[in-house]
């Protein structure tokens, strides 16, 4: 049971709960939202030209970029299991209106017609570029076999591309990414090294982990404002995700209370599901800001590969649930370009056998330019 591989296109029955109601409301508004706006493809020249200048990128009306460095771990939540860990660090452009506009890098432009695909059709859009890594390990610290009913060890590198617009109450965001799941993930390595900086004792069962296996996924993000007042916001939307390391779909509602919300929808420092976040929405500002926030998703799985195993090799597995929730909550500070966001997130059971629902911490810290 341990080492056997299944198929990783199981079949979709509808799950009673939490997360077919958080997926169908979403899914309703999504689907009532405004329609897309005309396209923004590429001139032929345009898409690998250089622009004419740099200026028009910092001009004072346009909405700023940032860096983003986020930190997940299961510490946070008095935990060291499941999803154990995450580093991601993101930088996003300007908002650019043309693939030739001097916010987009050069190898984007480069490479444009590649990626016409991702881009929002409609208003300007930004570029994100990021890279990142994610550990999973089971309960046991000492057992140096597999342990049949608890979840494999998996470490998983990432590098992603995205492109992201807000067009009135509507964000999306939609993005590809490449990676590799197994060793080359240096998952044991940079676990280690966290771990003897901070006195803590060393997992062992390492040598068990999931096998090599390259990466490709795509991913999309939509969210929506549903009622916006004055010192409070509800904002709900849905993610997707394709490719052999997740396919899932996700459902979503945040409710944002606290003076100076900022305009897009949506501050958690990694949205349940997609991976993704969506940009703080302000512009530099002078003194302190600061708000709270409350979320709630649900999501379908269809696949999992830290759960499910390799998918063209036999591995360990777990009896996975196809239908799972979660519950977050957290805080939002900032003062001048600098934003710093730290959230909480109680899962529900991810497979068969699980002996407590995960919990886990995330902060992250941005900088507007």
């Amino acid at each position: 049971m341990g080492v056997t591989r299944r198929s990783w296109l199981p079949g979709l029955p509808a799950r009673r709960g939490i997360a077919a109601l958080a997926i169908g409301l979403t899914g309703v508004s999504a689907l009532a939202g405004p329609g897309a706006a005309p396209g923004l493809a590429p001139e032929p020249d345009a898409a690998v030209a250089a622009p004419a200048g740099s200026a028009g990128c910092h001009d004072a009306g346009r909405s700023r970029g940032q860096w983003r460095l986020r930190l997940d771990n299961d510490l946070f939540g008095h935990q060291d299991q499941g999803y154990s860990s995450g580093l991601t660090l993101d930088w996003m452009s300007r908002p650019a209106a043309s693939w030739s506009d001097a916010c987009v890098p050069r190898f984007v432009r480069q490479i444009g017609g590649w990626l016409r695909g991702l881009r929002p059709d409609g208003g300007a859009a930004s570029t994100h570029l990021y890279i990142g890594q994610g550990l999973f390990t089971p309960a046991s610290r000492r057992r140096r076999e597999i342990v049949p009913d608890d979840r494999p060890y998996a470490a998983v590198a990432l590098a992603g591309i995205g492109f992201s617009a807000r067009q009135g109450v509507v964000y999306r965001r939609s993005d590809l990414q490449i990676g590799v799941v197994g060793p080359a993930a240096l998952g044991e390595l940079s676990q280690d090294l966290v771990h003897g900086l901070l006195g803590m004792d060393r997992f062992h069962g390492w040598r068990n982990q999931l096998r090599n296996e390259p990466i490709v996924q795509w991913s999309h993000l939509r969210l929506q404002h549903w009622y916006r007042t004055p010192g409070m916001d509800i904002a709900g939307g849905f993610g997707i995700r394709l490719g052999n390391f997740v396919t899932d779909l996700t459902g979503s509602v945040e409710w944002r209370f606290g003076p100076a919300l900022p305009e897009a929808p949506g501050s958690m420092p990694v949205r349940a599901g997609t991976g993704m976040s969506a940009p703080s929405g302000w512009a530099s500002q002078d003194g302190m800001r600061l708000f709270g926030f409350l979320t709630i998703a649900g999501r379908h799985v269809a696949r999992d590969l830290t759960l499910d195993g390799n998918s063209f090799r036999n591995s360990h597995r777990v009896d996975r649930h196809r239908g799972m929730a979660e519950i977050g909550y957290g805080v939002v500070l900032a003062r001048g370009e600098w934003t710093l966001v730290f959230g909480r997130f109680h899962r529900s059971r991810e497979f068969r056998g699980q002996r407590v629902h995960p919990v886990y911490g995330s902060i992250a810290l941005s900088r507007a330019f």
